[in-house]
């Protein structure tokens, strides 16, 4: 049996790279498996994912490894580690800016990373248990949960 962190990661690969169909067939499987990507760093859970589709990159928050792992959906590999987090979370990564928004449940502290460098460029701190992500293309805008509330 493969482990929790192997799982999540061959669910998301098999929804990005083989897509889904609004029309299927009831009983027909819309997933398909293409890639196995290993992780042999990451020790612990996994948590949020996000992608750069342009790029074909995924961004893994291994929580419990307190890392993000960016991995090459073409190939299959590792590309870079992102160390010294706290319970990374909630992953966004943002196109225009060519920015990961990593929100890490440790500290409350939510970091942005340039993806062309992987410098961090900026920071904002909540309270506690920063979590879930999401990026709003349109007005340009992330949103974060954290503790019991989210805040913009």
């Amino acid at each position: 049996m493969k482990s929790h962190r192997f799982q999540s990661l061959l669910i998301a690969l098999s929804i990005l790279l083989s897509g889904c169909s609004n029309s299927h067939s009831f009983g027909q499987p819309i997933l398909k498996l293409v890639k196995e990507i290993s992780l042999p760093n990451v020790k612990g859970r996994i948590d949020h994912l996000d992608i750069d589709v342009q790029n074909q990159v995924v961004f893994v928050a291994a929580l419990g490894n307190n890392t993000v792992e960016v991995a090459d959906m073409k190939t299959g590999k590792v590309l870079h580690t992102i160390t010294g987090l706290s319970e990374p979370q909630g992953l966004a990564y943002i196109p225009k800016h060519h920015e990961l928004f990593v929100a890490n449940g440790g500290t409350g502290e939510c970091l942005f990373y340039n993806t062309a460098n992987w410098q961090k460029t900026a920071s904002v701190k909540y309270d506690d248990d920063a979590d879930d992500a999401r990026y709003n293309a349109d007005a340009d805008q992330i949103y974060a949960g954290y503790g019991s509330g989210v805040s913009a």
